[in-house]
């Protein structure tokens, strides 16, 4: 049984396609029949404050693209269903959704574990799966449906490490983390680029999620000789905890964290107790023209200010649509491969050239707290992609 949420976002998008055809924009003529996109969101859980983002942000994607026309003569429809923000209820969202027997395609999850959870069952569901998921693992599993509309850690690690030694000149790192996909990857892919930059990890601290005893960890750095703070949180409550047990221990060290550290709802819950931090953040509105039209048409039409959370599945959307155009079908293969072959794609988050396994992007947005607010400080590109974001 579908979640309430989801069904009244199914009831409503059924409307605006009608029992048959309806007029469309410009006189066009709209199919009785809707292109249907299932979403995974985190709409309770420990990830609930941002669920409403990632609606939101596929939402706007689909209305602008139906207002445009729609695609193949069809308008995009929304069916959402919640992930509980757990492995086990993003694995369910997945089955309900694949077995609806309608769904073109799939927005999973943006937490890693949640994705190595639906891997197996989407495998075999021959559908396009595009989330926005940052462990780089989840690329090579060889599914070969999973398309990836985040920019993986691999660059999140290698931007943190070049920003922190070569401009902030800190060779002992702390380094504090989740001890899941997320984490795990994000905290060995950063000791191998501090490598490479004869950095050293002085200390590396893990946490199970929403489980941490984050004061303890905070003073744990506190006694260490690290000259600089690096994390990858995967919650937004724990981001907020250890925010606020950093505070408490009175640790004023050089802090770069991955993009939580950036999130709305975090910001919303600590202040400017972050003040000074730094983030690694795949959307910034001052990155480029689209992030910036993206981020005011989100609050001309929610009222609130959007982050990673929306802009990726406005991406995805975008990227889906236009594949979708391009293979001139529906049809599971043809898609894929026009996702593939997607190149030069300006989107909110940077301009997506999809690799042969499936990464849309290739850099990250360096990012400043200041005061409370988030200050776009530069882009890094790595893999040949434009500065232009």
């Amino acid at each position: 049984m579908r979640s309430s949420t989801a069904s009244s976002i199914t009831r409503r998008s059924a409307m605006l396609v009608g029992a048959t055809s309806v007029l469309a924009p410009r006189g066009r003529v709209w199919s009785a029949e809707a292109i249907v996109i299932g979403q995974i969101a985190p709409l309770s859980g420990g990830g609930a404050a941002s669920g409403p983002s990632h609606v939101n942000g596929a939402r706007l994607a689909a209305d602008k693209i139906n207002a445009a026309g729609g695609v193949l003569g069809k308008r995009l429809e929304l069916v959402v269903e919640d992930g509980l923000s757990t492995p086990a209820g993003a694995m369910a969202a997945f089955s309900r959704l694949r077995r609806r027997g309608d769904v073109s395609a799939i927005l999973g999850a943006t937490r890693s574990v949640e994705m190595h959870a639906i891997n197996p069952e989407a495998l075999n569901a021959n559908r396009p799966v595009l989330f926005g998921a940052t462990d780089p693992v989840l690329t090579q599993l060889g599914n070969p449906w999973f398309f990836r509309c985040q920019p993986s850690d691999l660059y999140s690690a290698r931007a943190m490490a070049e920003f922190g030694v070569d401009t902030l000149g800190k060779r002992n790192w702390a380094i504090l983390r989740s001890s899941d996909p997320f984490g795990t990857s994000g905290g060995a892919l950063l000791r191998a680029a501090l490598d490479k930059l004869d950095a050293r990890v002085a200390l590396e601290l893990t946490y199970t999620n929403q489980q941490g005893d984050f004061p303890a960890l905070a003073r744990a750095v506190a006694r260490s000789d690290a000259d600089l703070l690096a994390s990858y949180v995967s919650f937004e409550p724990d981001q907020v905890a250890i925010a606020r047990a950093v505070h408490a221990a009175g640790l004023r060290l050089p802090w770069i964290g991955s993009q939580f550290i950036t999130a709305r709802a975090v910001l919303a819950q600590v202040g400017d107790i972050l003040s000074g931090t730094y983030g690694m953040a795949a959307f910034h509105p001052d990155a480029n023209p689209e992030a910036q039209a993206f981020a005011r048409d989100y609050e001309q039409a929610f009222g609130a200010q959007p982050d990673f959370f929306a802009a990726w599945p406005f991406d995805a959307v975008t990227i889906l649509a236009h594949a979708l155009a391009t293979a001139g079908t529906t049809e599971p293969g043809p898609v894929r491969r026009a996702i593939l072959a997607t190149s030069g794609l300006r989107g909110a988050e940077g301009e997506f050239n999809f690799d042969a396994k499936g990464d849309g992007l290739h850099g990250y947005n360096l990012v400043r707290n200041e005061d409370g607010g988030i200050v776009f400080l530069r882009r890094f590109n790595f893999g040949g992609q434009s500065n232009r974001g």
